[in-house]
């Protein structure tokens, strides 16, 4: 039978979704999982919650939010976690809440039970799970909300709820982190690019939409969260700052122990060498020859001979035509 939300309900959500996307640009990224489930806790009332990234291939989870619960929570959860029912449902059902009951089937009483004892070490009696997953990486997110032994079962409407908020706490978490990082990081010199962070084994922790589209125009056949062989090869482990490969081009900042990639569609100027890419970019400022060779300590004369082969290979005629087609590489989507 389907679930209608009351007109009150529906305006008290449209405000938690406005609250959600002004806090992915004001709250710090540290706090913002924490900040974003006492949000939801206004609309569906719980007593400890948990908000788990992962990659769904390798089972992989690198990242925990714990609301109200112990370190040593996860710690437990991580001897049984290949049987658990409830996350392999939520991940074979992105967007589709789930209660405890509900994942197992009457022969499988004992794995229930196990989970059951976990969570109640921790007074978790009623539990409300949901997922988002990305279909090519298979990098996912996990909300889990938990009411104790003394509290009520969670409703149906409840979980609707948390069906309906689950991109929006997804989406808003993963603009809170990328906004953090490239606060902190110089811009990368294209805007027309898709966004991604991962880590020094090369397993993507976020990727958007637009830096997937662009790997597998390069390597169709790609996909999961462990990035192509090539880009580890010369990203990471050659720590190179750029990888340009036949369609595309994927630049590397680091930031501690995470590194910021975009990825765009590569273009003439990919081929340019870095002194070539120094000069042309000065070049297209307005810079004279003389003070290019001044801000790069090389001759007049040697920077007359990269703007010839710059030219040459732009098929390019001046400084005129040379500005627009860097801001072509620059900006435009």
């Amino acid at each position: 039978m389907p679930l209608n939300i009351s007109e009150r309900r529906a305006h008290r959500l449209s405000e938690l979704l406005l609250r959600l996307h002004h806090g992915s640009r004001e709250i710090g990224a540290t706090h913002f999982k924490g900040w974003a489930l006492e949000q939801t806790r206004a609309e569906i009332p719980f007593d400890r919650a948990l908000w788990a990234m992962g990659a769904e291939r390798e089972l992989v989870i690198h990242g925990v939010h714990l609301q109200n619960l112990p370190p040593h929570f996860m710690e437990n959860y991580e001897r049984f976690k290949h049987h658990d029912r409830i996350l392999a449902a939520v991940l074979q059902h992105p967007r589709r809440a789930f209660f405890i009951d509900e994942v197992y089937a009457p022969g499988e009483r004992e794995q229930m039970e196990m989970v059951k004892q976990h969570s109640r070490r921790f007074d978790i009696e009623y539990a409300v799970v949901v997922a988002m997953k990305e279909p090519v990486t298979g990098l996912f997110n996990v909300v889990s909300l938990y009411r104790g032994a003394s509290a009520s079962p969670f409703e149906a409407q409840e979980r609707l709820l948390l069906e309906l908020l689950i991109p929006h706490l997804v989406e808003s978490a993963d603009l809170n982190r990328l906004r953090m990082v490239q606060h902190r990081l110089p811009p990368p010199r294209t805007a027309a690019c898709g966004n991604a962070l991962c880590d020094d084994q090369g397993v993507l922790h976020q990727a958007e939409p637009r830096f997937t589209e662009r790997l597998r125009a390069e390597w169709p056949e790609w996909s999961g969260a462990q990035l192509p062989t090539p880009l580890v090869e010369a990203l990471l482990n050659r720590r190179a700052r750029r990888f340009i490969g036949q369609r595309i081009t994927v630049q590397r900042q680091t930031l501690d122990d995470i590194h910021h990639l975009t990825a765009r569609e590569a273009g003439p100027v990919d081929h340019l060498s870095q002194r070539e890419d120094e000069v042309a970019r000065l070049l297209a400022d307005g810079a004279s020859y003389k003070t290019i060779a001044r801000r790069l300590a090389i001759s007049a004369s040697t920077v007359n001979k990269h703007a010839h082969a710059i030219y040459a290979k732009l098929g390019l005629k001046n400084k005129t035509e040379l500005a627009k087609e860097l801001r072509g590489d620059e900006g435009e989507a």
